[in-house]
This record gives C-alpha cells, structure tokens and sequence, in this order.
C-alpha cells in the first residue's frame, strides 16, 4: 500500500478536486450524494471560490493525497455563517475506490474532528449518511456520532430512493 498525507485544501487544489469528484461520483457504491459526474456543474474558478471563501474559524477543507501526488480522500467542514449556527459543522467525507476500507476513513475522520475541537468555535458535527451504508455508521458510532434521526428518501440515487440517517457529534 502507499503512503499519504492528509493536508488543507488549497486553492490550487481546484481542478485536481474536480477532478476527483467527477472519478468518485461515477463509482459505482460511491456512497455519496452525486449520481454521477455530469452531475458536477461548477468550474474550476467556481471550486476555487469556494475554497478561498471558508472562514477558517469554522470551515475547512481537507485532502489526502498519495505519495504520488493523486488526490484520494476529501473531506469538508463547513460552519455555520449566522451567530446562532457558528458553532456547527456539516461534515463531508469520500475516499477513492481501492483506498476504501484500509483505515483512511478512521484517519481522515479523526483529522477532521480534531481540527474542530482545536477550534474553539466548533462544538456540534453533523453529518448524513445513507442508511444501508452499514461500514459508514459504524465508523461514525466509533468516533462518537449518534444517530438523531431518519431521513425518509432523502437521496434519489441511481433512479432509487435512499433513506439517509442524520448523525452528529456533540463536546462541551
């Protein structure tokens, strides 16, 4: 197996992102909300934007990326923009097949939940999940996420309904 490192996205980062997401979403069992890469409209000045807009007080974008340079795992933190909501983030993972059940999730996930706690603005993750996504949950469950509740068709996935659960992470 190779090595990685796991580091902010930049700026730079748009196109090789786009990329990614175009790769990923056409997967198949991607579990993740894109049917497929046509569905990724926006452009790399529109990826970039994005990125430079974060509040890094709240917001983060995170990468892994291999030894050899290939973007393998993204995973976001978005915060809350109103005062009433600045202290919650929606979190976001996906991992690149033949990366996926290795430990990169765990990895990913922990990078991510520490950033937030190291914060000291972050005091709830949310994220969703597909309910049939059985190795998902119980990673989350892991790190300390509890099911709050079921989202009844929440996705349209592949001409299917998908009912998705709603997680989150809560610390003083």
């Amino acid at each position: 197996m190779q090595n990685y490192s796991i580091r902010h996205a930049m700026p730079d980062d748009a196109a090789a992102l786009l990329d990614y997401l175009r790769i990923i979403s056409d997967e198949p069992n991607n579990n993740i909300g894109f049917d497929s890469g046509s569905e990724i409209k926006w452009t790399v000045e529109d990826e970039r934007a994005l990125i430079e807009k974060l509040d890094p007080t709240n917001s983060a974008w995170f990468v892994a990326v291999s030894d050899e340079g290939q973007i393998i795992s993204m995973g976001s933190m978005d915060g809350g923009t109103r005062r009433g909501r600045r202290h919650v983030a929606y979190l976001g993972i996906s991992i690149l097949d033949g990366w996926r059940g290795q430990g990169l999730g765990k990895v990913m996930m922990q990078h991510m939940i520490d950033w937030a706690r190291g914060t000291g603005v972050i005091k709830r993750i949310e994220l969703d999940v597909f309910a049939h996504n059985e190795r998902g949950i119980r990673l989350y469950e892991k790190l300390g996420f509890v099911v709050e509740g079921r989202k009844r068709k929440e996705f349209l996935k592949y001409g299917e309904y998908v009912d998705g659960l709603f997680m989150a992470l809560v610390w003083d």
